[in-house]
């Protein structure tokens, strides 16, 4: 989610309209595996998702889901410069 805090190189100031975790499976295994991505990345309002994995063996088991909706403020509604 690292991502969506940044817009051209520069820390953009979002605000969590929502966010969902779902819990599947325990995480058990050797390491965890995140794989995270943007699905949109509007003016307004950006969405992203992760699945998060536990590896054990050289099988990945999805242990987690999250999906989470941000609202992009503009700086001068936040009273920054």
């Amino acid at each position: 989610m690292i991502c969506l805090n940044t817009r051209g190189g520069r820390p953009s100031n979002d605000r969590v309209g929502d966010y969902t975790v779902k819990l599947s499976e325990p995480a058990i295994g050797e390491r965890l595996v995140i794989q995270g991505r943007i699905l949109r990345c509007g003016r307004t309002l950006s969405v992203a998702a992760a699945d998060v994995f536990a590896t054990k063996g050289g099988s990945e088991v999805l242990c987690a889901a999250t999906l989470v909706t941000v609202r992009n403020l503009a700086p001068a509604l936040l009273g920054g410069p």
